[in-house]
């Protein structure tokens, strides 16, 4: 844990050895307010234990993940990626977090294991999920985002990728989205969604939605409220 470091700018040194870190399971971060970035690429991977982040109350942070230069021929890496074992991503009260991934890793970085997302107080994040991202989330159950700046949760920034995409959230039970004033959609883009075993849908006070998606949504959904 990592807590009331006001003085704190940066969490890793430049360079690491080979295995450092490497039996690091959880990760908690509160209350260190000149902190800007948590993971720059240099470190994703040798943080291959790494399960659960919480971070809290930051004030200056930016950005979660950093991915520009990230080097996929390493130990742990998939299919040419490198695969992160985060299960659990808890963020609140980070008033200038803009992005969790600051671009879009296009499968070079995957995030297959993420179980949970959660967000709040987030004011000025703008989407959840690049789009590479979203589509490897074969294991997310629970999604929940509020009081946050959110206008879509998953965007699309790689140029020219324009065509429909099928999106399958294979084990995704639950989507809570709670006083998101600015939301407007799911995703845009006529992309077909499905949700197999999603069973809460509940979506309070959020204004500008009109339409989950633009494409087609399948999903049997138990407990609704919006």
């Amino acid at each position: 844990m990592i807590s009331h470091m006001d003085n704190l700018k940066s969490i890793w040194p430049d360079q690491l050895t080979e295995n450092s870190f490497y039996k690091l399971k959880k990760m908690e971060i509160t209350s260190c307010n000149n902190l800007l970035n948590v993971f720059p690429c240099h470190v994703l991977d040798k943080l291959q234990s790494l399960e659960s982040l919480n971070l809290w109350n930051c004030m200056a942070l930016k950005v979660v993940y950093e991915i520009d230069g990230i080097n996929t021929g390493q130990e742990g890496s998939s299919q040419g990626g490198l695969n992160i074992p985060l299960r659990t991503m808890s963020l609140g009260n980070l008033p200038k977090l803009t992005h969790l991934w600051n671009k879009d890793p296009q499968g070079n970085i995957q995030f297959r294991n993420l179980f949970t997302v959660k967000a709040a107080k987030c004011q000025s994040l703008k989407h959840v999920f690049p789009l590479s991202v979203a589509k490897d989330l074969v294991h997310l159950q629970f999604l929940e985002i509020s009081d946050c700046g959110v206008e879509e949760i998953i965007v699309n920034d790689q140029v020219g990728v324009e065509a429909a995409l099928g999106f399958v959230f294979p084990k995704l039970v639950s989507i809570k989205f709670l006083n998101l004033a600015e939301l407007r959609y799911f995703c845009t883009g006529n992309h077909n969604l499905r949700f197999p075993l999603l069973n809460k849908l509940y979506t309070v006070e959020c204004p500008a939605m009109e339409t989950f998606s633009q494409g087609i949504l399948r999903a049997s959904i138990l407990e609704r409220y919006i």
